[in-house]
């Protein structure tokens, strides 16, 4: 990782640019977007575990719980269609409960 005084050293630079106070009316709100994420940068940078975390798991809480979806198409599920989705360990299994003819 980057040492902590250049990481403070830019986080300076940074906020004294992009500071809201600073910025001219038409792009202020453009200027407290980027100053908010400088200064969260800044904090999870600094933070011993937090940045920790970031390197190892790419999330500043750490290791997160793996889940898994499927999408299905709006017309497989809807009522109307009186199709059943049932999921099994090994993957999806579309059963029809209708004679499609």
């Amino acid at each position: 990782g980057t040492p902590l005084d250049v990481i403070k050293k830019t986080f300076k630079i940074r906020s004294l640019i992009y500071h809201p106070d600073k910025a001219p009316d038409d792009k202020r709100a453009e200027y407290m977007t980027i100053f908010v994420d400088i200064s969260k940068a800044y904090k999870v940078l600094t933070d011993e575990d937090t940045r920790k975390n970031y390197e190892e798991y790419g999330h500043p809480d750490g290791k997160q719980a793996f889940s898994m979806g499927i999408a299905l198409p709006k017309w497989v599920v809807e009522g109307s269609n009186a199709i059943w989705v049932r999921v099994n360990g090994f993957g999806c299994q579309i059963e029809c409960a209708r004679d499609f003819r």
